[in-house]
C-alpha cells in the first residue's frame, strides 16, 4: 500500500511538474513484464537512472488510463480495469486489453506505452 502511494505521488508530481521527463520509457528500461490482479495492472521493469543505477521499478497502469466508451485514454487515476479485462503486455511496450463500451460491445485495445509512460530517473511514471 505504501509503495502504491509513493508511485501515485511520483505520478502526480511528474504530471504537474514543468520539467517532466520525455516518454519512450522502453529506450531506457528493459526486462519489462506485466502482472495483474483485480483492479491493478503493474508494469514492472528495470530502468536506468541518471546516475547510472539500475532500478527495479513498477507502475500501476490503472493509475494512468481510463476506459472511454471502449477505448483507452490517458487520465490520471482513470481506473480502466473497472470495465476492461485481460490486460497483457507484448514486451517491452504494447499493452493489449479488452474494454466494454457501456452498451454491450467489447473493443480490443492495443496501446503503445512509449507514448504515455516515462522513465523519470529510474522510476516509471504516467506522462499525460
Amino acid at each position: 500500500m505504501l509503495a502504491k502511494a509513493l508511485v501515485s505521488i511520483i505520478v502526480a508530481a511528474t504530471a504537474f511538474s514543468g520539467t517532466a521527463a520525455a516518454s519512450d520509457f522502453s529506450k531506457t528500461c528493459w526486462d519489462c513484464y506485466l502482472t495483474s490482479s483485480g483492479q491493478s495492472a503493474w508494469l514492472n521493469c528495470v530502468c536506468g537512472a541518471i546516475d547510472g543505477r539500475q532500478v527495479s521499478t513498477f507502475l500501476d497502469l490503472n493509475d494512468c488510463y481510463v476506459n472511454n466508451g471502449g477505448h483507452l485514454a490517458v487520465q490520471l487515476n482513470g481506473n480502466f480495469l473497472a470495465s476492461c479485462y485481460g490486460p497483457s503486455l507484448d514486451p517491452p511496450r504494447e499493452l493489449t486489453v479488452a474494454c466494454g463500451d457501456g452498451v454491450g460491445d467489447i473493443t480490443i485495445n492495443h496501446l503503445n506505452l512509449d507514448n504515455t509512460v516515462e522513465n523519470y530517473d529510474g522510476l516509471l511514471a504516467c506522462s499525460p
